[in-house]
């Protein structure tokens, strides 16, 4: 099984082929602004319109699946729909859990509560 990527190599590789084999013209209209996402053995194809979407899938859908199952161990399945890739999952920033305890300290403290860029009510400032 593959992990998620945003422009997956599967899909550098087949465009890679189809650049050789598809007329400029016609691979710059309707190949080059397809986006992809590949996870679990699924190819997924991210079309702007639906005129891309017909003319892959009449054209160039079943070559697009024979490129993409060369060279791999187990089958994988290629789709195509409207939409742009999904943004990738990223991990929870770094910041929160300090966000996550300040809101705690000023829940729990009550209304003299430590606010950003004021001094503790419980510390004195170091210019006085």
């Amino acid at each position: 099984m593959s992990s998620p990527m945003d422009q997956s190599l599967l899909w550098s590789r087949c465009l890679r082929q189809l650049e050789a084999e598809v007329a400029e013209p016609l691979f710059g209209m309707w190949l080059r602004p397809l986006q992809a996402m590949e996870a679990g053995g699924v190819l997924r194809l991210y079309a702007p319109n639906r005129y891309v979407v017909e003319w892959v899938q009449q054209n160039v859908l079943g070559r697009i699946r024979e490129l993409a199952g060369q060279g791999t161990h187990q089958p994988v399945e290629v789709s195509i729909e409207i939409g742009s890739r999904p943004p990738e999952s990223r991990e929870p920033s770094s910041s929160m859990p300090l966000l996550v305890s300040m809101w705690s300290a000023r829940s729990t403290a009550g209304m003299n509560a430590w606010t950003p860029g004021s001094p503790s009510a419980s510390s004195s400032s170091p210019h006085q």
